[in-house]
């Protein structure tokens, strides 16, 4: 190939290759806007009420900011429910997890509850999630 040759092919892959290139690299940018908002990420471990309950069993949510619960369960299939704010994770057995996903819209205190018969205190598997400005 000549050296107009050269500069016509340069020229081509410049004009097919910038346009991708410039998407691409929009999209890498919008995926690290996305890194960067702000998301309140909790781990729960469940255990049976003899062997210590809900892990954390007091939680800290700021108003307005997403949140995001994972919930896993360490010994028997347990469920975690906070009736005053809608969230339910239905059954998670032993070695498993639930993601559950939400902006808390007001402040308060809310009891979060097992919603799986999982031991004999059962009863007592209770938590709490503190909603504050």
């Amino acid at each position: 190939m000549n050296q107009t040759e050269w500069a016509a092919l340069a020229l081509l892959v410049a004009v097919l290759l910038v346009p991708s290139a410039s998407i691409y690299g929009y999209d890498l940018w919008l995926d690290a806007q996305k890194l960067d908002e702000e998301v309140q990420v909790v781990w729960i471990t469940g255990w049976a009420a003899e062997n210590g309950g809900w892990s954390p069993s007091e939680i800290t949510l700021r108003k307005g900011v997403p949140a995001k619960l994972i919930i896993t369960s360490a010994d028997v299939t347990h469920g975690f429910h906070v009736p005053d704010l809608g969230l339910d994770s239905g059954p998670i057995a032993p070695g498993h997890k639930a993601v559950i996903e939400f902006v808390p819209e007001e402040t308060g205190t809310f009891t979060f509850r097992c919603s799986v018969f999982c031991s004999e205190g059962h009863q007592s598997m209770v938590g709490k999630i503190t909603v504050v400005e």
